[in-house]
């Protein structure tokens, strides 16, 4: 009969059992075991960690490839569908906007950034929050609303957001609508300077440190020689920016907004350049 696998069996004659040196010997087979143990989980652990890692890469390479197989047209009509579908669910799960004192919303689900924040929904249910239209003028501290209402509070806090600013560039080198998509191409390279550089002008739905990345890296490889600019670079700019990826609603929240796929494959590209 043999032991079930991980189990630990020593024996020892009647007239040694309970001596020191039998201890002593079953303390450092125990501590082997263990390390056996410990190193065949490490090595299990490292083949899940890599059947993860080859699962995950099989799976963006299916959707890159199911993404490039489809055409803009097909790609519209299924985000369509998708927008419609979450619409309907929306409004089953949560109810109309109106009855939380939300006004009516004017655009469709995802066309803007979600406020991921159930527990904002929960207060207004509840009467701990309020919500108002618009402010229509102070009166100390006296708001009067544009639905006629007044009400007395302590502070304000303004939610604004942040706007794109060069304060510290000259007019003639950024000059374009901040609230608008800008001219650079790969949202990174001005038309008329060669040696300057934006990285991380851009949104994405996602983590921005890799993008940003390949950006530096064509940079780098542009002031080193490795790398040519673009002889057509205007026309480029042209192209980018009246083909946005994106499918925001366009406003100046949305200026610098990507699709993160479509513009890593982008950056790769020009980045391809240099190794041809």
């Amino acid at each position: 009969m043999h032991p079930p696998r991980g189990a630990l069996y020593v024996w020892a004659p009647p007239h040694a059992r309970g001596s020191r040196g039998l201890n002593e010997i079953v303390a450092s087979a125990r501590r082997a075991f263990r390390s056996v143990a410990e190193q065949e989980a490490a090595a299990q652990e490292e083949q899940l960690r890599i059947a993860f890692s080859r699962a995950h890469a099989e799976c963006l390479s299916a959707y890159a490839k199911e993404k490039r197989r489809l055409s803009n047209e097909r790609c519209g009509e299924f985000a369509c569908q998708v927008q419609s579908a979450l619409k309907l669910w929306l409004r089953l799960a949560i109810g109309k906007w109106e009855d939380y004192g939300l006004q009516t919303p004017t655009s469709a689900p995802l066309e803007k950034h979600p406020t991921v924040n159930s527990s904002v929904l929960e207060a207004l249910r509840h009467g701990r929050l309020v919500a108002r239209r618009g402010i229509e003028r102070y009166d100390g501290h006296t708001i009067h609303f544009t639905d006629g209402t007044q009400e007395e509070f302590d502070a304000i806090i303004m939610g604004t957001g942040f706007r794109t600013s060069f304060p510290f560039l000259s007019k003639r080198v950024a000059d374009w609508d901040m609230a608008k998509t800008p001219p650079l191409y790969l949202k990174m390279m001005h038309p008329t300077i060669p040696s300057l550089f934006f990285i991380g002008l851009f949104q994405p739905i996602g983590c921005i440190w890799q993008l940003a990345d390949y950006q530096a890296r064509i940079a780098a490889l542009q002031i080193s020689g490795r790398l040519k600019r673009p002889s057509d670079i205007d026309a480029r700019i042209r192209h980018e920016v009246a083909h946005a990826r994106y499918r925001f609603d366009p406003s100046p929240r949305h200026a610098i907004e990507v699709d993160y796929h479509v513009f890593r494959r982008e950056l790769m590209g020009e980045l391809a350049a240099a190794e041809a």
